[in-house]
C-alpha cells in the first residue's frame, strides 16, 4: 500500500527514535581507536535529523507543526530525552524543540572553495540529544513503552502520514522478550493512510 497523505499542520507526522545507551556504545565506531564513539555519532545523527525537521517545517510566518518527535533512551534506564524542554511529554511539537536546545555549538565543516578543494568554515550546531552509555540493552521494554505512545498517537490522528520509528543501536536486547516481535506488532499500528514504518540503523 502506497503512503499517499500529505504531511500538514491539519494532518501532522510523528517522528521517534529509540536510542541504544547501554554501556557499549562508549566503544569506537568499528572497534578502531580514534573513531568517534557510538554514542557520539548517534547524538550527531538524531540532532541532524532533527535540525533538518526545523527547516523543512520552517515558513515565512515561522516553523509550522508538521511534526511531533519523540524519543526513548534505553540503558541504564529508559528515559526521555526531551524532559529539559517539557517535563513528563511523550511528544514535542517541532516548532517547540526549534526554540529550546540544550545548547549551541561551534563546530567546523568542510565546503568545496571553488576550484577542486575544501576550506574548513564555523557552523552552529544545536544540541538536543547528549551521547550517553552505560548499562544493559532494555530494548524490548523500550519498544514496549513506544507501542503505547503511537498506539495514542494514531487513534487521534487518524489521517495523517503514519509515524516512523528509528533505532539506533549496536546489539541485541537482552531484557526477556523477543524484540522482533514487538516489532512487528508496532507495525501493525496504522492510520488510514497505512502503517507504522519501523527502520533499524546497526551501529558498530
Amino acid at each position: 500500500m502506497a503512503y499517499t497523505v500529505e504531511i500538514s499542520r491539519a494532518n501532522p507526522t510523528c517522528f521517534f527514535f529509540l536510542i541504544d545507551q547501554s554501556g557499549s556504545m562508549y566503544d569506537p565506531i568499528m572497534g578502531v581507536q580514534g573513531n568517534p564513539r557510538k554514542a557520539d555519532f548517534v547524538a550527531d545523527a538524531i540532532n541532524k535529523v532533527i535540525q533538518t525537521l526545523i527547516t523543512t517545517a520552517a515558513k515565512d510566518e515561522g516553523i509550522r507543526r508538521y511534526y511531533q518527535i519523540g524519543a526513548l533512551g534505553y540503558g541504564n534506564v529508559i528515559s526521555n530525552p526531551f524532559d529539559f524542554i517539557i517535563s513528563n511529554q511523550e511528544l514535542i511539537w517541532i516548532d517547540d524543540l526549534a526554540q529550546k536546545p540544550l545548547r549551541i555549538e561551534d563546530r567546523e565543516k568542510k565546503e568545496p572553495d571553488g576550484v577542486g578543494g575544501y576550506i574548513k568554515v564555523q557552523t552552529k550546531f544545536p544540541i538536543w540529544i547528549e551521547p550517553v552509555a552505560s548499562g544493559r540493552t532494555p530494548m524490548c521494554d523500550a519498544l514496549i513503552r513506544t507501542k503505547l505512545i503511537l498506539e495514542k498517537w494514531a487513534q487521534e490522528h487518524p489521517y495523517s502520514y503514519p509515524p516512523t520509528i528509528i533505532n539506533f543501536t549496536d546489539g541485541e536486547a537482552n531484557d526477556d522478550g523477543d524484540p522482533t516481535a514487538i516489532a512487528q506488532e508496532i507495525k501493525k499500528i496504522s492510520t488510514l493512510d497505512g502503517g507504522v514504518l519501523v527502520d533499524r540503523k546497526s551501529v558498530v
